[in-house]
């Protein structure tokens, strides 16, 4: 049965179609492959959905794992679907489990330090306490006779009267009777820092602009896919020009360029390099705006898209990601080569073909240095820009990146815009079949989210 088509995911804010299929052939996009849930793995061509399974079509073949590190050489990481993390390097997929490959995407930092301290109180106390002293009141008496003997002549002779006095001395002894206690505190305090480090796969940031006849239907078109976040408004960063007057695209005005009208190329006239526009003079003044808006420098790459071109900047990051150190800018000087076409009798190798250019950072700093050397040695006069930038790379020994795959280019090697492992589709050379492939792109794609 042919793949059906009725669920929705949310991806990235969109609503994409979730395609179901019954045996591997049912996915008809390119690299498209049917996913049984149960197997955990792609089906063979003619292999059949499993009884218990759910099955559908993922964009791109999905890899089983069994333990932490089976990805690494993809730049993911093996995740397992019923702990709902990645696991560790060594950790084993559960029995049970689901698990497969998945690109580690993070896309404010490249590394994430977490870092808990717990701090664990003792108390000891020490109490000293001192008997209590009771000393007893006494009271002593002490009884005094005295015994005085006197005559008295009033007396009878020979009469004699005792007189006896008794004194009392009575003492008394006060002890205060009191119980004093010290208490003496000791706290011990130990503090245990347990520092984890996740390191997570960041994709390098990009930099897109486009360069608009104004006025023309590229200028609608642009306006179209700003609220959307469709095209060069997806990258990192973006920028619109316009060959023409300033007009507005989003909340911001276009900056103008201003060279003369240019003609299209004719291959009877010799040196002529290009049946399409040559428009050196434009594009060298626009990239003389690029590095004048000054965003370029901050990104590891820069993108220059024509407006016909149906661009998924994530697909592209995807593709660069083991060309260029994750998270940063300060790499290599690389420019991605798109086409191995050849007309006009030119060499049967990779180019660079003008719908779709890709620079590092630092290629384009050595461009923008040494730019007037390329314009002093090269013919461009009667070159698309297209080649001239490629020959420029060329003549200032900067590496090239086969990147025919990225493109689908009816002036190259065409594609379906259902075909998930191209990163642009061109050319769509009005709003309604722009948008049309950007949905057939967007149905096609189908991502594991938590």
């Amino acid at each position: 049965a042919a793949a059906q088509t009725d669920d929705m995911l949310v991806m990235g804010g969109l609503e994409a179609n979730i395609t179901w299929c019954s045996i591997g052939l049912d996915c008809e996009f390119a690299d498209g492959a049917c996913f049984d849930d149960v197997k955990n793995d792609s089906l063979a061509p003619g292999e059949e959905c499993g009884e218990d399974s759910t099955c559908f079509c993922v964009a791109l073949r999905i890899l089983a794992c069994e333990r932490g590190d089976g990805c690494t050489e993809f730049g993911g990481h093996c995740f397992d679907f019923e702990l709902d993390r990645s696991l560790e390097h060594t950790e084993i997929c559960g029995g049970d489990s689901p698990c497969m490959c998945m690109l580690a995407v993070e896309t404010t930092t490249a590394t994430t330090f977490a870092t808990t301290t717990s701090t664990t109180s003792a108390t000891r106390t020490s109490t000293t306490t001192t008997s209590p002293t009771t000393t007893t009141t006494t009271v002593s008496a002490t009884t005094t006779a005295t015994t005085t003997t006197a005559s008295t002549t009033s007396a009878a002779p020979g009469a004699t009267r005792t007189s006896t006095t008794t004194t009392t001395t009575a003492t008394v002894t006060s002890t205060t009777t009191g119980t004093t206690t010290t208490a003496t505190t000791t706290t011990a305090t130990a503090t245990a820092t347990a520092t984890s480090t996740t390191t997570t796969l960041k994709f390098g940031s990009l930099f897109c602009f486009a360069v608009v006849r104004s006025p023309s239907w590229e200028v609608g078109l642009m306006q179209t896919l700003y609220p959307k976040r469709a095209g060069i408004f997806d990258c990192d960063e973006h920028a619109v020009f316009s060959n023409g007057p300033s007009v507005q695209i989003g909340p911001d005005w276009t900056k103008e360029i201003h060279t003369p009208q240019v003609s299209m190329g004719n291959f009877h006239e010799k040196g002529t390099a290009t049946d399409s526009w040559l428009n050196t003079l434009i594009f060298v003044e626009a990239w003389d705006l690029v590095f004048q808006d000054g965003r370029w420098w901050s990104n590891a790459w820069t993108v220059k898209l024509d407006p016909d071109a149906v661009f998924f900047p994530k697909r592209l990051q995807w593709r660069l990601a083991p060309h260029y150190p994750p998270g940063t800018t300060d790499g290599p000087a690389l420019y991605v080569a798109n086409c191995d076409r050849a007309w006009n009798g030119a060499a049967m190798e990779p180019k660079l073909y003008g719908s779709f250019e890709v620079y590092s950072r630092n290629a384009l700093g050595m461009y923008r240095i040494q730019q007037d050397m390329c314009r002093d040695h090269l013919p461009w006069q009667l070159w698309g820009e297209d080649l001239f930038m490629e020959q420029c790379m060329k003549l200032m020994h900067v590496g090239m990146l086969n990147g025919v795959s990225y493109l689908g280019d009816e002036r190259c090697r065409p594609a379906q815009c259902s075909d998930p492992s191209k990163a642009v589709f061109h050319a769509y050379k009005d709003i309604n079949s722009w948008l049309s492939c950007w949905g057939q792109g967007l149905n096609a794609e189908v991502i594991f989210k938590k």
